[in-house]
């Protein structure tokens, strides 16, 4: 009998953490506190990472650093038209496999007088993610990815 609710309670546990990450759930729509904009790609990490930089390129960003032994990708700053006039570096790491994932995040500062805030993006929680905001710009660009399936997860 115990053994049988052992089994039952261990069924539970691993049946509760389906389509979650380490750090937290994985889902189609953002939701409020996510911070890392994933994209499920039909290419090859190699590949995913020189698309996402085509795709970066033509948002107005420039490729600081590629390293495609790691797979990651940093972005030259880039100012927002916002309020406050973010800063946002985008930042992108693959996994590897046929099909990899682009996982990607955001760091912005915002300078308001003498004071600058380092902050890192994510969703607030309104109804849609906003172009002008730094994990809008994120959400744009993921989905800018051909052919790519985006989803949202905090890390």
């Amino acid at each position: 009998m115990k053994t049988c609710c052992a089994l039952a309670i261990l069924l539970f546990l691993s049946f509760s953490s389906v389509g979650q990450t380490k750090s937290g759930l994985v889902l189609a729509t953002p939701f409020k506190g996510a911070n890392t904009v994933l994209v499920q790609t039909p290419d090859s990490a190699a590949t995913a990472l020189h698309k996402l930089g085509q795709v970066l390129a033509q948002e107005g960003y420039t490729v600081e650093k590629l390293d495609r032994e790691v797979l990651t990708l940093v972005c030259s700053p880039k100012t927002l038209v916002s309020l406050g006039h973010p800063v946002l570096v985008i930042k992108a790491t693959a996994v590897a496999g046929a099909n990899s994932q682009l996982a990607l995040t955001g760091d912005y500062t915002i300078t308001a007088g003498k004071t600058v805030f380092d902050l890192h993006a994510q969703y607030n929680g309104t109804t849609t993610p906003d172009k002008k905001t730094s994990f809008g710009e994120l959400d744009s660009i993921a989905n800018a990815y051909p052919n790519g399936q985006v989803a949202y997860t905090k890390r």
